[in-house]
């Protein structure tokens, strides 16, 4: 047991935390590390009960810190598919753009060579009427 310690730091001048921690001067500190008591057996921080109960912490703070990362990994890999989906719409509005020409490129291509049939019946059918006439 320490009475009485007050490490150096707290004879610096006072500000903010340090001075909220002032009080701390004034109390008998004791470490409670596991030492050996009078009979030999462990300290408080040694006893199974308060084993236990830390154990239970460590799993609870290892549970919580690979959900705190798993949550870190999937808010990255929804913006990264994020990012992906937009790419892939502006991709598919492009694609419909161009399918949207073509079509009217077709329909262009089908008018012009249904007008260059015409011609060429009405020629045939001139011909015919001329030879026979």
């Amino acid at each position: 047991m320490v009475r009485g310690f007050r490490p150096a730091c707290w004879d610096a001048p006072k500000k903010g935390l340090m001075k909220s921690l002032d009080f701390l001067s004034k109390i008998p500190i004791i470490i409670l590390i596991g030492y050996p008591d009078i009979r030999g057996r462990e300290g408080r921080r040694g006893n199974g009960k308060m084993r236990k109960e830390v154990d239970k912490f460590e799993v609870l703070e290892e549970k919580i810190t690979q959900l705190v990362e798993a949550y870190a990994s999937l808010s990255n890999e929804k913006n990264a598919l994020g990012k992906k989906l937009a790419q892939k719409e502006m991709e598919i509005q492009g694609l419909m753009e161009k399918v949207a020409q073509l079509s009217q490129e077709r329909e262009t291509a089908r008018e012009r060579v249904e007008g260059l049939l015409n011609r060429l019946d009405r020629l045939i059918t001139s011909r015919d009427m001329v030879s026979r006439g």
